[in-house]
């Protein structure tokens, strides 16, 4: 139900073959596969530095992206997301400190995803990232990984 190491093992080499993938088919991640479930380059340092981490494995992620409708008028953006699986000593802790996590302004949201098709469940953080600044994503980057790293 929580993250083990296996999957954790799976999951990072998983990752490790689609930016390679990725890397392969000369796409440019702001225009060309924004929202489209490729690899997005931008965030990459992030989820190297929560991969490393014991008990943490980065499922999906997105910087954040600025977009703009038909009109100026229909401004809207994505924020930066992260879904991650923790083990079960993670996730116990993550819970127990979540209110606090998102009281930190470069948090949006804190959400428990779970399904029935799911292996367990998915923390999902949605943070202020390329949506509102290069300088907002470092600033969040650092926070949840530092976060991160009190809990275990």
């Amino acid at each position: 139900m929580y993250l083990t190491k296996d999957e954790k093992q799976k999951r990072t080499a998983e990752w490790v073959e689609k930016r390679e993938r990725f890397k392969s088919y000369g796409l440019r991640a702001d225009e060309d596969t924004a929202g489209t479930g490729y690899p997005d380059p931008a965030i990459y340092e992030l989820t190297d530095r929560l991969n490393k981490l014991e008990g943490i494995c980065t499922v999906q992620s997105c910087s954040g992206h600025p977009r703009l409708g038909g009109d100026a008028k229909r401004k809207w953006s994505a924020p930066g997301q992260l879904w991650l699986r923790l083990d079960k000593h993670m996730f116990d802790r993550f819970i127990h400190h979540a209110q606090k996590f998102v009281g930190y302004e470069e948090i949006e949201e804190v959400v428990i995803r779970w399904g029935r098709e799911r292996e367990g469940p998915i923390v999902e953080i949605n943070f202020k990232g390329l949506d509102v600044s290069v300088v907002s994503l470092s600033k969040s980057s650092d926070l949840i990984v530092e976060w991160m790293e009190g809990l275990t």
